[in-house]
């Protein structure tokens, strides 16, 4: 078995020697451990030449390739491992995340990829991701849930399909999880083993790159998975309703349970995601904006008999939050207020 931990480094001096320390540390030992200097102008070079463990193999940029190509360089020169471990040049690893894992992948091999909970340094806050192959390939589906500083990688099925980092877009690790689900297993370890370390502004400018990416890896799914090819007014729906913008209106909200209900459909044909998982997890969705449009619909003062009637016979009312004896509170409240 061979394990290396991939780390790429770009001007990373302030918190470089705690990161490297926290691999060189691990209760497991017997791996390689790969730094890439991606061409940096800062002090890096010589923090990580003034480490002597054997296990270090430092490679250097004569450029500046950026991150998902230095990530591709790094899985080339690894093409001999069983596993590969993500680390950043900025965080910390637990000193059993390598054992842990490692443990976890050897008695799971349907399993290719495997994250954990991270812990925000400086901060009481659990960055917690879903737990269960099943659980995690539906949520990718709406975001990323699997965090990639310490995400594990069983190799072979990189090589096998073919799977490598995209260089061209933003999110490289949404998109290889997404393209990652049609051929393996995606879990997390529901432990912290990981300090993160966020930057003051560390999203600035980025946020519109990230959106687009995770909104084309969502339409990517449905057309790709479930043979799914949504009008562009679906698609934009689907997407408010996951980034919880959706405008409460009757119209939108009865688009958008047809949108769903497709969803389902060709899941059905085609067996990609757990059904009940599915159905449940995007239906957890419409809850907010349906409760919204209940609560505007009953402090409606000009609300009418007709109304309330077709209120209740809607599908609003059947996959509202609100329950029966909820329900009739509510309208009793509303009559009540129409005397």
């Amino acid at each position: 078995m061979s394990v290396y931990v991939i780390m790429p480094v770009y001007n990373g001096e302030k918190y470089l020697k705690l990161a490297i320390e926290s691999i060189l540390n691990q209760s497991y030992s017997d791996f390689k451990f790969l730094i890439l200097n991606d061409f940096s102008t800062d002090n890096s070079h010589n923090i990580i030449t003034n480490f002597s463990d054997p296990r270090i193999i430092y490679v250097k940029n004569e450029s500046n390739l950026r991150l998902a190509k230095t990530l591709n360089k790094a899985l080339e020169i690894a093409k001999d491992a069983t596993f590969i471990f993500r680390m950043d040049q900025d965080d910390l690893s637990h000193p059993k995340r390598l054992h842990l894992q490692l443990d976890y992948l050897n008695k799971n091999p349907t399993v290719g990829i495997l994250g954990a909970k991270m812990k925000i340094i400086d901060s009481e806050r659990i960055i917690d991701y879903p737990c269960g192959p099943d659980l995690v390939k539906v949520h990718l589906l709406t975001y990323n849930p699997i965090g990639h500083p310490v995400v594990a990688i069983r190799a072979s099925f990189l090589h096998e399909y073919d799977l490598k980092y995209r260089e061209d877009i933003y999110t490289e690790d949404y998109d290889l999880w997404v393209r990652c689900s049609k051929f393996l297993k995606i879990d997390n370890l529901n432990e912290v083993l990981l300090s993160y370390r966020l930057h003051e502004g560390q999203m600035t400018g980025q946020t519109l790159k990230v959106a687009h990416d995770i909104k084309a890896g969502r339409e990517y799914q449905l057309r790709e998975y479930l043979k799914l090819n949504l009008e562009p007014l679906q698609l934009d729906l689907l997407h408010s309703l996951i980034e919880g913008s959706i405008e409460v209106q009757k119209e939108n909200l009865l688009q958008i349970k047809k949108v769903l209900n497709k969803i389902y459909s060709f899941n059905k044909k085609v067996g990609f995601y757990n059904q009940t998982i599915l159905v449940a997890f995007m239906n957890d969705y419409l809850q907010v904006p349906l409760l919204t449009y209940r609560t505007k619909f009953f402090k409606n003062s000009s609300i009418n008999f007709k109304e309330l009637a077709e209120y209740f016979f809607s599908p609003f009312n059947h996959y509202s939050a609100f329950g029966l004896r909820e329900s009739l509170g509510i309208l009793k409240r509303c009559l009540l207020d129409l005397k």
